[in-house]
């Protein structure tokens, strides 16, 4: 899973060599336009039927969309089974919510969080 999506987040930045798996998306490049882009190619190759706008602001790195992505097909990232009922960590609630820590908040820019709030509102 986490070659595959570091794969595609280096086609997506059009990248001969392929990011690390804990860089930041954002400050590789990826923009908004290319956000989606990335998202319709992991909705393809997982054959999953809609990921959240908010992928690349909610899993900032290659490493944790691919374990966003495993959670979504029914795994945990260290491949076991991930009861239907919860995310994974034993809360209810949809797979898209994502609650940030006051860690994560801070190392986000004033545009990283302007699109992020502008994106859930969107939803």
């Amino acid at each position: 899973m986490l070659e595959a999506v570091i794969t595609a987040v280096a086609q997506v930045l059009g990248r001969t060599t392929p990011p690390m798996r804990d860089d930041r998306l954002m400050e590789l490049g990826l923009d908004s336009l290319m956000a989606i882009e990335l998202q319709n190619r992991l909705q393809t190759t997982f054959g999953i039927e809609r990921l959240p706008s908010t992928l690349i602001f909610d899993y900032p790195t290659s490493e944790t969309i691919a374990d966003f992505l495993l959670m979504q097909l029914g795994h945990h990232a260290d491949g076991g089974e991930v009861d239907s009922q919860t995310n994974g960590f034993g809360d209810e609630m949809t797979a898209a919510t994502t609650v940030h820590s006051d860690e994560e908040l801070d190392r986000m820019s004033d545009e990283e969080i302007a699109e992020l709030l502008r994106m859930q509102l969107e939803e």
